[in-house]
């Protein structure tokens, strides 16, 4: 899967990680990922260009990111999970192997990029507003569920009209895994 990376988030991750060429579009589609701080914790949060589908990952160190392909696996399927977005393991598998990275520098898609500046506020008013800018008490899954049940206006190309990330997100598996 392509991951068009931030300049914050490509620093992160080095030049040795960055490819130079996108692969061809992978079953989810392309993703757009940013780094941002939480409580002096390095973040990450992957936006889905399709279904605006967010996955966030609180606490990211850099050795973490040699075991991307797993942790956002697993994050994934925890969070479609917890939206009640039933996965079979037949999916489970094609999702798993469309989940191997591929860093990129930032496509600049103005659509995304300021749904992820929008998410990354939402979050941290809830982060705050909940667990008192605390982090050890935190679901990650439930502070990831507001941003999914959010309404997106880029999702929708007419002015006015919105969707949501998860039920976009049901759709896109249901087309892939049926």
């Amino acid at each position: 899967m392509n991951i068009y990376c931030t300049n914050k988030l490509e620093k992160l991750i080095g030049k040795k990680l960055m490819a130079e060429e996108p692969e061809p579009e992978g079953l989810l589609g392309n993703w757009n990922a940013n780094l941002f701080p939480l409580k002096g914790r390095k973040c990450i949060i992957l936006v889905n260009d399709v279904t605006y589908y967010p996955i966030i990952l609180l606490d990211v160190l850099k050795k973490d990111l040699l075991n991307f392909h797993e942790l956002f696996y697993e994050r994934l399927i925890m969070q479609l999970s917890f939206d009640g977005i039933a996965v079979s393991e037949e999916c489970k598998l094609k999702l798993k192997s469309a989940s191997e990275p591929h860093f990129l520098k930032t496509n600049n898609n103005r659509k995304v990029l300021g749904t992820i500046t929008n998410f990354i506020y939402e979050l941290e008013a809830h982060f705050y507003r909940r667990y008192g800018g605390i982090m050890d008490p935190v679901l990650v899954p439930e502070l990831n569920n507001r941003l999914t049940r959010t309404l997106v206006g880029a999702i929708k190309p007419k002015q006015f009209d919105y969707g949501v990330p998860k039920e976009e997100m049901e759709v896109l598996l249901q087309n892939i895994c049926d």
